[in-house]
């Protein structure tokens, strides 16, 4: 008996139910990495473009309001700029923003991701993404 028990399970059986899963699991975590990992790391560029040109508006509070206005449409031209730069496209619904919040605190950016599946059999994953980061006061 105990023979029988050691000869079935040293020598795996080949294919079932749960080896089955596990390889979909695998191949499921491959798809999702290579289409949202991009994504992610674009978004972390788009952070730290952010995080340079928030340190152009850290004199905000001296400036009258006639200059803060001409400071903020310069730094806000330069980040949809650098956004371009990094691969963002204008979409239909949501092209690239930029603003500063009213009491000039945070520096955002929202703009559109479509992630595209093969074979247009899924409908195309639409993100919304909104980046804001902090400016020093």
């Amino acid at each position: 008996m105990n023979s029988d028990y050691n000869r079935r399970y040293k020598n795996p059986g080949g294919l079932n139910l749960v080896s089955i899963f596990f390889l979909l699991v695998l191949v499921a975590g491959v798809y999702v990495a290579v289409k949202f990992v991009p994504v992610w790391y674009q978004g972390k560029k788009v952070d730290r473009e952010l995080d340079e040109l928030k340190l152009q508006a850290l004199d905000f509070p001296k400036y009258g309001d006639d200059v803060r206005r001409k400071k903020t449409d310069e730094i806000i031209a330069q980040a949809v700029a650098r956004i371009h730069n990094l691969g963002v496209e204008d979409e239909p619904e949501q092209p690239v923003q930029v603003w500063f919040s009213p009491d000039f605190g945070e520096l955002h950016a929202r703009y559109q991701v479509i992630v595209r599946h093969p074979g247009d059999v899924i409908k195309p994953t639409v993100m919304t993404m909104d980046r804001a980061v902090e400016v020093p006061r």
